[in-house]
């Protein structure tokens, strides 16, 4: 039976630059803070508590980013694997809170203001079926 990768969210950051910037010189990062536990179908808890920086744009995949004239576009995906890295066994439930500082910067100097932005996510009683027409 396959099995699917988990729950997430599609989030697209755009950073605006000044007119006549070259936004392929600027990237788009952010500090993550995530908060949460999971209970695996076995009963066994996880913890999701993390904290680290990442670069959203660009990534050495392009098909997650683009640059154009003086806007920067980067695609992050927030969310929760289905699976317990470690038994590869499905999350039946839990709670995870993601806390996001982004902006844009050049290099390692930070160029814009910081948004900020939560993503929740809470499974209750997922019970780790696949039905239909899946390979």
């Amino acid at each position: 039976m396959p099995r699917c990768q988990g729950w997430y969210y599609n989030v697209l950051l755009t950073g605006t630059l000044p007119s006549g910037t070259d936004a392929k010189q600027y990237q788009i990062k952010q500090n993550v803070v995530e908060r949460g536990s999971a209970t695996t179908e076995s009963g066994n808890t996880i913890s999701l508590n993390d904290k680290h920086q990442e670069t959203i744009a660009p990534t050495g995949d392009t098909k997650y980013w683009a640059a154009k004239g003086n806007v920067i576009y980067g695609l992050d995906s927030p969310g929760l694997r289905n699976l317990d890295p470690k038994s590869n066994e499905f999350v039946r439930s839990a709670t995870l809170t993601m806390h996001f500082e982004s902006w844009v910067a050049k290099g390692n100097t930070r160029v814009s203001s910081i948004v900020k932005w939560d993503v929740k996510i809470t499974v209750r009683d997922f019970q780790g079926k696949i039905t239909g027409g899946l390979d």
